[in-house]
């Protein structure tokens, strides 16, 4: 197995989930270190303002060979219920962590670049929303973080979203 994590040390800020428009769609950009499928991803939740409902949903995205994403690798989607995120509060600790496994794991190459997409799964709420831990500034030297309105125009904020990601090689 390979994992992939992009962080290091402690998280130190974090991102809001589905709070107001400009960051509807989430997206972390990972560098792949084996062939293989994608086991699980695990996500460092910081802590859940308000008591939102809603869960969120993760996704793998193909990269576009620009830095940002493309499009989504089939199959490669998980519905995550709100009880089931685990909240870490305002302290780290990575036994605080969300783990997801993939209905249909998506295949990846080594040494390619694809995207953890989240996005929650209901309206924007600018009271009752996720929180999601990231570095500060950017510590992960195999991608760049992103944020998007639309999943459409992708901005790259100077941080990086806390994901270890698991590969069963082949």
């Amino acid at each position: 197995m390979a994992t992939v994590t992009t962080y290091s040390g402690t998280p130190a800020n974090s991102c809001r989930i589905g709070d107001d428009a400009t960051r509807t769609y989430s997206a972390q950009q990972f560098t792949a270190t084996a062939d293989g499928t994608l086991t699980s991803l695990n996500f460092y939740m910081r802590l859940t303002d308000g008591t939102p409902t809603d869960g969120v949903t993760v996704q793998i995205w193909s990269d576009d060979g620009s830095d940002s994403p493309n499009a989504l690798i089939s199959g490669a989607t998980q519905n995550i219920a709100q009880a089931s995120i685990v909240d870490g509060g305002n302290s780290w600790s990575t036994s605080e962590n969300t783990n997801v496994t993939f209905s249909s794991p998506p295949t990846l190459v080594n040494g390619t670049k694809y995207w953890a997409v989240m996005f929650r799964q209901g309206a924007i709420d600018a009271v009752n929303y996720n929180n999601m831990w990231t570095t500060d500034p950017s510590s992960y030297a195999g991608g760049v973080w992103k944020v998007s309105t639309l999943g459409v125009l992708w901005t790259t904020v100077d941080r990086d979203q806390t994901y270890e990601i698991t590969i069963t090689e082949s």
